[in-house]
Protein backbone atom coordinates (compact mmCIF):
# COMPACT_ATOMS: atom_id res chain seq x y z
CA UNK A 1 0.00 0.00 0.00
CA UNK A 2 1.25 3.47 -0.86
CA UNK A 3 2.35 5.68 2.00
CA UNK A 4 -0.37 8.22 2.77
CA UNK A 5 1.48 11.48 2.41
CA UNK A 6 -0.13 14.71 3.65
CA UNK A 7 -2.19 16.50 1.00
CA UNK A 8 -2.79 20.26 0.96
CA UNK A 9 -5.60 21.00 -1.47
CA UNK A 10 -6.36 24.41 -2.98
CA UNK A 11 -9.79 25.07 -4.48
CA UNK A 12 -11.88 28.12 -5.37
CA UNK A 13 -15.09 27.22 -3.52
CA UNK A 14 -15.87 27.15 0.20
CA UNK A 15 -15.97 23.62 1.61
CA UNK A 16 -19.28 24.25 3.35
CA UNK A 17 -20.92 25.53 0.16
CA UNK A 18 -22.34 23.47 -2.73
CA UNK A 19 -20.36 20.28 -3.18
CA UNK A 20 -18.11 20.12 -6.21
CA UNK A 21 -15.70 17.43 -7.30
CA UNK A 22 -13.10 19.01 -5.01
CA UNK A 23 -15.02 17.97 -1.91
CA UNK A 24 -15.93 14.59 -3.40
CA UNK A 25 -12.32 13.70 -4.19
CA UNK A 26 -10.61 15.07 -1.09
CA UNK A 27 -13.17 13.77 1.42
CA UNK A 28 -12.78 10.27 0.01
CA UNK A 29 -8.99 10.46 0.15
CA UNK A 30 -9.36 11.61 3.75
CA UNK A 31 -11.66 8.67 4.44
CA UNK A 32 -8.99 6.30 3.11
CA UNK A 33 -6.35 7.55 5.51
CA UNK A 34 -4.69 10.38 3.59
CA UNK A 35 -4.17 13.41 5.86
CA UNK A 36 -5.94 16.18 3.91
CA UNK A 37 -6.23 19.94 4.41
CA UNK A 38 -8.35 22.12 2.14
CA UNK A 39 -8.02 25.87 1.65
CA UNK A 40 -9.28 28.59 -0.66
CA UNK A 41 -6.09 30.59 -0.05
CA UNK A 42 -5.67 33.79 1.96
CA UNK A 43 -8.16 36.61 1.75
CA UNK A 44 -7.61 39.60 -0.53
CA UNK A 45 -7.65 43.24 0.48
CA UNK A 46 -10.41 43.93 -2.06
CA UNK A 47 -12.76 41.89 0.15
CA UNK A 48 -12.53 44.62 2.79
CA UNK A 49 -16.02 45.50 4.03
CA UNK A 50 -17.79 42.55 2.39
CA UNK A 51 -19.96 40.10 4.32
CA UNK A 52 -17.33 37.39 3.95
CA UNK A 53 -14.66 39.73 5.31
CA UNK A 54 -16.77 40.77 8.27
CA UNK A 55 -17.63 37.17 9.16
CA UNK A 56 -14.04 35.93 8.89
CA UNK A 57 -11.92 35.44 12.03
CA UNK A 58 -8.99 37.77 12.60
CA UNK A 59 -6.27 35.11 12.59
CA UNK A 60 -7.99 32.27 10.77
CA UNK A 61 -8.84 28.81 12.05
CA UNK A 62 -8.75 25.20 10.94
CA UNK A 63 -11.65 22.82 11.66
CA UNK A 64 -12.44 19.25 10.67
CA UNK A 65 -15.29 18.49 8.28
CA UNK A 66 -16.03 15.26 6.39
CA UNK A 67 -12.68 13.75 7.36
CA UNK A 68 -10.72 16.77 6.08
CA UNK A 69 -9.09 19.73 7.82
CA UNK A 70 -10.73 22.85 6.41
CA UNK A 71 -8.99 26.22 6.58
CA UNK A 72 -10.94 29.40 7.23
CA UNK A 73 -8.48 32.18 6.36
CA UNK A 74 -8.32 35.23 8.62
CA UNK A 75 -8.42 38.94 7.89
CA UNK A 76 -5.03 39.88 9.32
CA UNK A 77 -2.86 38.34 6.62
CA UNK A 78 -4.69 39.37 3.44
CA UNK A 79 -3.10 39.61 0.03
CA UNK A 80 -2.48 43.02 -1.49
CA UNK A 81 -1.11 42.33 -4.94
CA UNK A 82 -0.29 45.94 -5.72
CA UNK A 83 2.12 46.00 -2.80
CA UNK A 84 4.61 43.38 -3.92
CA UNK A 85 6.70 42.85 -0.76
CA UNK A 86 3.59 42.61 1.41
CA UNK A 87 1.98 40.12 -0.98
CA UNK A 88 5.09 37.90 -1.00
CA UNK A 89 5.25 37.97 2.80
CA UNK A 90 1.56 36.98 3.09
CA UNK A 91 2.01 34.01 0.77
CA UNK A 92 5.07 32.82 2.69
CA UNK A 93 3.37 33.07 6.06
CA UNK A 94 0.24 31.45 4.74
CA UNK A 95 2.24 28.52 3.35
CA UNK A 96 4.08 28.15 6.67
CA UNK A 97 0.76 28.07 8.51
CA UNK A 98 -0.59 25.29 6.27
CA UNK A 99 2.56 23.22 6.61
CA UNK A 100 2.48 23.62 10.37
CA UNK A 101 -1.16 22.50 10.49
CA UNK A 102 -0.22 19.32 8.59
CA UNK A 103 2.96 18.75 10.64
CA UNK A 104 5.07 18.92 7.46
CA UNK A 105 8.60 19.43 8.71
CA UNK A 106 11.20 20.92 6.34
CA UNK A 107 12.31 18.25 3.88
CA UNK A 108 9.37 15.95 4.61
CA UNK A 109 7.45 15.02 1.45
CA UNK A 110 3.87 16.12 0.96
CA UNK A 111 1.47 16.75 -1.92
CA UNK A 112 -0.01 20.03 -3.14
CA UNK A 113 -3.29 19.29 -4.93
CA UNK A 114 -4.38 22.31 -7.01
CA UNK A 115 -7.86 22.59 -8.50
CA UNK A 116 -7.27 25.93 -10.20
CA UNK A 117 -4.16 27.34 -11.95
CA UNK A 118 -4.53 30.62 -10.07
CA UNK A 119 -3.10 28.88 -7.03
CA UNK A 120 0.21 28.24 -8.80
CA UNK A 121 1.78 31.27 -7.12
CA UNK A 122 1.68 29.51 -3.72
CA UNK A 123 3.94 26.65 -4.76
CA UNK A 124 7.20 28.57 -4.37
CA UNK A 125 6.46 29.30 -0.71
CA UNK A 126 4.84 25.93 -0.02
CA UNK A 127 7.66 23.80 -1.50
CA UNK A 128 5.76 20.50 -1.92
CA UNK A 129 7.54 17.36 -3.07
CA UNK A 130 4.69 16.47 -5.43
CA UNK A 131 2.18 18.64 -7.31
CA UNK A 132 -1.19 17.40 -8.60
CA UNK A 133 -3.32 19.51 -10.92
CA UNK A 134 -6.96 18.59 -11.53
CA UNK A 135 -8.75 20.36 -14.39
CA UNK A 136 -12.36 20.42 -13.19
CA UNK A 137 -13.52 22.68 -16.03
CA UNK A 138 -12.11 23.96 -19.30
CA UNK A 139 -9.94 26.86 -18.12
CA UNK A 140 -10.30 29.76 -20.52
CA UNK A 141 -8.35 32.95 -19.87
CA UNK A 142 -8.44 35.09 -23.00
CA UNK A 143 -8.95 38.53 -21.48
CA UNK A 144 -6.43 41.31 -21.98
CA UNK A 145 -6.49 42.45 -18.34
CA UNK A 146 -3.70 41.76 -15.87
CA UNK A 147 -5.60 39.04 -13.99
CA UNK A 148 -6.42 37.09 -17.16
CA UNK A 149 -2.83 37.26 -18.36
CA UNK A 150 -1.56 36.14 -14.97
CA UNK A 151 -4.04 33.25 -14.87
CA UNK A 152 -3.05 32.11 -18.37
CA UNK A 153 0.63 32.22 -17.39
CA UNK A 154 -0.17 30.28 -14.22
CA UNK A 155 -1.95 27.59 -16.23
CA UNK A 156 1.06 27.07 -18.46
CA UNK A 157 3.53 27.10 -15.56
CA UNK A 158 1.45 24.73 -13.45
CA UNK A 159 1.01 22.30 -16.35
CA UNK A 160 4.79 22.08 -16.70
CA UNK A 161 5.44 21.80 -12.95
CA UNK A 162 2.73 19.26 -12.10
CA UNK A 163 3.82 15.69 -11.48
CA UNK A 164 0.31 14.43 -12.21
CA UNK A 165 -2.36 16.16 -14.32
CA UNK A 166 -5.95 14.90 -14.32
CA UNK A 167 -9.05 16.26 -16.02
CA UNK A 168 -12.75 15.79 -15.35
CA UNK A 169 -14.19 15.39 -18.84
CA UNK A 170 -13.30 14.66 -22.47
CA UNK A 171 -11.42 17.46 -24.23
CA UNK A 172 -10.84 19.48 -21.04
CA UNK A 173 -7.15 18.65 -21.35
CA UNK A 174 -7.10 20.75 -24.53
CA UNK A 175 -6.82 23.86 -22.36
CA UNK A 176 -3.25 22.75 -21.57
CA UNK A 177 -0.22 23.58 -23.69
CA UNK A 178 -0.06 20.97 -26.45
CA UNK A 179 3.25 19.71 -25.08
CA UNK A 180 1.46 18.47 -21.94
CA UNK A 181 -1.56 16.71 -23.50
CA UNK A 182 0.06 13.28 -23.46
CA UNK A 183 0.70 13.46 -19.71
CA UNK A 184 -2.89 14.26 -18.67
CA UNK A 185 -5.15 11.46 -17.42
CA UNK A 186 -8.94 11.39 -17.40
CA UNK A 187 -10.39 11.39 -13.87
CA UNK A 188 -14.04 11.87 -14.75
CA UNK A 189 -16.70 13.04 -12.35
CA UNK A 190 -18.54 10.28 -10.52
CA UNK A 191 -21.40 9.82 -8.10
CA UNK A 192 -22.36 8.37 -4.75
CA UNK A 193 -24.36 5.75 -6.61
CA UNK A 194 -25.74 3.91 -3.59
CA UNK A 195 -27.08 7.09 -1.97
CA UNK A 196 -28.82 8.34 -5.11
CA UNK A 197 -30.20 4.90 -5.87
CA UNK A 198 -31.76 4.84 -2.39
CA UNK A 199 -33.17 8.37 -2.75
CA UNK A 200 -36.45 7.23 -4.25
CA UNK A 201 -37.07 4.96 -1.26
CA UNK A 202 -36.80 7.88 1.16
CA UNK A 203 -39.81 10.10 1.90
CA UNK A 204 -40.36 12.85 -0.66
CA UNK A 205 -39.25 16.19 0.82
CA UNK A 206 -42.21 18.36 1.82
CA UNK A 207 -41.41 21.23 -0.53
CA UNK A 208 -40.99 18.91 -3.49
CA UNK A 209 -44.16 16.99 -2.62
CA UNK A 210 -46.13 20.20 -3.15
CA UNK A 211 -45.05 20.29 -6.81
CA UNK A 212 -47.44 18.35 -9.09
CA UNK A 213 -46.34 15.30 -11.03
CA UNK A 214 -44.51 15.51 -14.35
CA UNK A 215 -41.56 16.99 -12.44
CA UNK A 216 -38.60 17.80 -14.67
CA UNK A 217 -35.70 18.24 -12.31
CA UNK A 218 -32.44 20.16 -12.43
CA UNK A 219 -30.37 19.52 -9.31
CA UNK A 220 -27.31 21.76 -9.31
CA UNK A 221 -26.03 25.32 -9.35
CA UNK A 222 -27.96 27.74 -11.55
CA UNK A 223 -25.43 29.74 -13.56
CA UNK A 224 -25.21 31.39 -17.01
CA UNK A 225 -24.26 28.02 -18.52
CA UNK A 226 -27.82 26.76 -17.90
CA UNK A 227 -30.05 27.44 -20.93
CA UNK A 228 -32.81 29.29 -19.09
CA UNK A 229 -34.25 30.57 -22.37
CA UNK A 230 -34.78 26.95 -23.44
CA UNK A 231 -36.42 26.16 -20.11
CA UNK A 232 -38.72 29.17 -20.48
CA UNK A 233 -39.73 28.14 -23.99
CA UNK A 234 -40.46 24.55 -22.97
CA UNK A 235 -42.40 25.67 -19.90
CA UNK A 236 -44.50 27.98 -22.09
CA UNK A 237 -45.20 25.29 -24.68
CA UNK A 238 -45.89 22.56 -22.12
CA UNK A 239 -47.78 24.04 -19.15
CA UNK A 240 -48.60 20.54 -17.87
CA UNK A 241 -44.89 19.95 -17.12
CA UNK A 242 -43.39 21.30 -13.91
CA UNK A 243 -39.72 22.28 -13.94
CA UNK A 244 -38.05 21.98 -10.53
CA UNK A 245 -34.72 23.63 -9.73
CA UNK A 246 -32.80 22.57 -6.63
CA UNK A 247 -29.59 24.58 -6.29
CA UNK A 248 -27.88 27.87 -5.62
CA UNK A 249 -28.18 30.69 -8.20
CA UNK A 250 -24.82 32.22 -9.07
CA UNK A 251 -24.68 35.02 -11.62
CA UNK A 252 -21.31 36.80 -11.92
CA UNK A 253 -20.90 40.51 -12.49
CA UNK A 254 -21.02 41.71 -16.07
CA UNK A 255 -23.41 41.51 -18.99
CA UNK A 256 -23.45 37.71 -19.15
CA UNK A 257 -24.43 37.37 -15.50
CA UNK A 258 -26.97 40.19 -15.70
CA UNK A 259 -28.70 38.60 -18.69
CA UNK A 260 -28.87 35.23 -16.93
CA UNK A 261 -30.21 36.85 -13.74
CA UNK A 262 -33.01 38.52 -15.72
CA UNK A 263 -33.92 35.23 -17.39
CA UNK A 264 -33.94 33.55 -13.99
CA UNK A 265 -36.42 36.09 -12.66
CA UNK A 266 -38.59 35.49 -15.73
CA UNK A 267 -38.47 31.76 -15.00
CA UNK A 268 -39.54 32.28 -11.40
CA UNK A 269 -42.57 34.25 -12.59
CA UNK A 270 -43.97 31.19 -14.43
CA UNK A 271 -46.41 29.00 -12.47
CA UNK A 272 -44.84 25.76 -13.74
CA UNK A 273 -41.22 26.61 -12.89
CA UNK A 274 -40.36 26.02 -9.24
CA UNK A 275 -37.20 26.85 -7.30
CA UNK A 276 -36.80 24.98 -4.01
CA UNK A 277 -33.58 26.75 -3.01
CA UNK A 278 -30.12 25.40 -2.37
CA UNK A 279 -29.74 22.21 -0.33
CA UNK A 280 -26.91 20.51 1.50
CA UNK A 281 -25.30 17.63 -0.37
CA UNK A 282 -26.55 15.00 2.08
CA UNK A 283 -30.24 15.57 1.21
CA UNK A 284 -29.86 15.82 -2.57
CA UNK A 285 -30.53 12.09 -3.16
CA UNK A 286 -34.06 12.34 -1.79
CA UNK A 287 -34.80 15.32 -4.05
CA UNK A 288 -33.27 13.65 -7.11
CA UNK A 289 -35.07 10.39 -6.36
CA UNK A 290 -38.50 12.00 -6.59
CA UNK A 291 -38.17 13.70 -9.98
CA UNK A 292 -39.97 12.18 -12.96
CA UNK A 293 -37.28 13.24 -15.43
CA UNK A 294 -33.80 14.69 -14.99
CA UNK A 295 -32.85 17.48 -17.40
CA UNK A 296 -29.42 18.83 -18.35
CA UNK A 297 -30.30 21.94 -20.40
CA UNK A 298 -26.92 23.55 -20.92
CA UNK A 299 -25.94 26.30 -23.34
CA UNK A 300 -23.44 24.89 -25.81
CA UNK A 301 -21.16 27.20 -27.81
CA UNK A 302 -23.02 30.24 -26.50
CA UNK A 303 -21.47 33.70 -27.00
CA UNK A 304 -19.24 34.49 -24.05
CA UNK A 305 -19.23 30.85 -22.93
CA UNK A 306 -16.83 29.08 -25.31
CA UNK A 307 -15.95 26.44 -22.70
CA UNK A 308 -19.46 25.04 -22.23
CA UNK A 309 -18.94 22.45 -24.96
CA UNK A 310 -16.52 20.71 -22.55
CA UNK A 311 -18.99 20.41 -19.64
CA UNK A 312 -18.99 17.07 -17.82
CA UNK A 313 -22.00 17.56 -15.50
CA UNK A 314 -21.32 16.51 -11.92
CA UNK A 315 -25.03 15.66 -11.65
CA UNK A 316 -25.13 13.28 -14.65
CA UNK A 317 -24.29 9.97 -12.96
CA UNK A 318 -26.29 10.96 -9.88
CA UNK A 319 -29.34 11.39 -12.11
CA UNK A 320 -28.70 8.00 -13.73
CA UNK A 321 -28.31 6.40 -10.30
CA UNK A 322 -31.92 7.30 -9.47
CA UNK A 323 -33.08 5.17 -12.39
CA UNK A 324 -35.21 8.05 -13.71
CA UNK A 325 -35.05 9.07 -17.40
CA UNK A 326 -32.41 11.65 -18.32
CA UNK A 327 -32.62 14.20 -21.15
CA UNK A 328 -29.59 16.31 -22.05
CA UNK A 329 -28.19 18.59 -24.68
CA UNK A 330 -25.53 16.81 -26.76
CA UNK A 331 -22.23 17.10 -24.90
CA UNK A 332 -18.87 15.59 -25.77
CA UNK A 333 -18.71 14.08 -22.29
CA UNK A 334 -21.87 11.98 -22.75
CA UNK A 335 -21.75 10.92 -26.41
CA UNK A 336 -20.95 7.39 -25.29
CA UNK A 337 -24.09 7.26 -23.13
CA UNK A 338 -26.75 7.43 -25.85
CA UNK A 339 -28.12 4.10 -24.60
CA UNK A 340 -29.16 5.69 -21.28
CA UNK A 341 -29.46 9.43 -22.04
CA UNK A 342 -31.86 10.97 -24.55
CA UNK A 343 -30.07 13.84 -26.29
CA UNK A 344 -31.89 16.87 -27.67
CA UNK A 345 -30.67 20.16 -29.10
CA UNK A 346 -33.71 22.18 -30.24
CA UNK A 347 -36.94 22.94 -28.34
CA UNK A 348 -38.74 20.56 -30.70
CA UNK A 349 -36.30 17.75 -29.95
CA UNK A 350 -36.59 18.47 -26.24
CA UNK A 351 -40.38 18.28 -26.39
CA UNK A 352 -40.17 14.91 -28.13
CA UNK A 353 -37.59 13.59 -25.66
CA UNK A 354 -39.67 14.70 -22.68
CA UNK A 355 -42.71 12.97 -24.19
CA UNK A 356 -40.70 9.75 -24.52
CA UNK A 357 -39.45 10.05 -20.95
CA UNK A 358 -42.85 10.73 -19.42
CA UNK A 359 -44.88 8.34 -21.55
CA UNK A 360 -42.63 5.31 -21.91
CA UNK A 361 -39.66 5.74 -19.58
CA UNK A 362 -37.24 7.31 -22.03
CA UNK A 363 -33.94 5.92 -23.28
CA UNK A 364 -32.71 2.82 -21.48
CA UNK A 365 -34.25 1.14 -18.45
CA UNK A 366 -33.96 1.96 -14.73
CA UNK A 367 -31.64 -1.05 -14.06
CA UNK A 368 -29.44 -0.16 -17.04
CA UNK A 369 -29.16 3.48 -15.98
CA UNK A 370 -28.32 2.46 -12.42
CA UNK A 371 -25.73 -0.02 -13.65
CA UNK A 372 -23.98 2.73 -15.63
CA UNK A 373 -23.99 4.94 -12.53
CA UNK A 374 -22.52 2.15 -10.40
CA UNK A 375 -19.68 1.73 -12.87
CA UNK A 376 -18.93 5.44 -12.47
CA UNK A 377 -18.97 5.78 -8.68
CA UNK A 378 -16.61 8.11 -6.85
CA UNK A 379 -15.10 5.08 -5.12
CA UNK A 380 -14.08 3.71 -8.52
CA UNK A 381 -12.57 7.07 -9.42
CA UNK A 382 -10.56 7.23 -6.18
CA UNK A 383 -9.29 3.68 -6.72
CA UNK A 384 -7.86 4.92 -9.99
CA UNK A 385 -6.42 8.08 -8.47
CA UNK A 386 -4.73 6.11 -5.68
CA UNK A 387 -3.10 3.83 -8.25
CA UNK A 388 -1.64 6.90 -9.97
CA UNK A 389 -0.45 8.28 -6.63
CA UNK A 390 1.27 4.97 -5.98
CA UNK A 391 3.07 5.24 -9.31
CA UNK A 392 4.03 8.82 -8.57
CA UNK A 393 5.36 8.35 -5.07
CA UNK A 394 7.23 5.24 -6.08
CA UNK A 395 8.72 2.27 -4.34
CA UNK A 396 10.72 4.36 -1.87
CA UNK A 397 7.50 5.64 -0.34
CA UNK A 398 5.81 2.26 0.05
CA UNK A 399 5.27 1.21 3.63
Amino acid sequence: MVRHLPIIGFGPNDWQGPWMNRQEILSRLGGRGWPVLYTTGPRHIWELGSKAWTAAPLLGRIDRHDGVLVDTPGRLLSRWQRVGPWDVMVRRRFARRLRRAMACAPGEPFIAFLFDPRFYTYLAALEPRYVLFHIYDYFHFDGDDRDSRAAAAGLEALAKRADLITYAGPMMDQCLPASEWARARLLANGTNAAAFRAGAELPCPEDLARVPARRIGFVGNITPKVDLALVMELARRRPEDHWVFVGFPSFPAGALGADAARLWQDCLARPNIHWLGGKTHDVLPEYAGHMDVHALPYRVDAPGLPWTRYINPLKLYSALATGRPVVSVPLASIKGLAHVVDMAATPEEWAQALDRALASGGVGTPPLRQAVAAQNSWETRIDELESWLSELIGASAIG
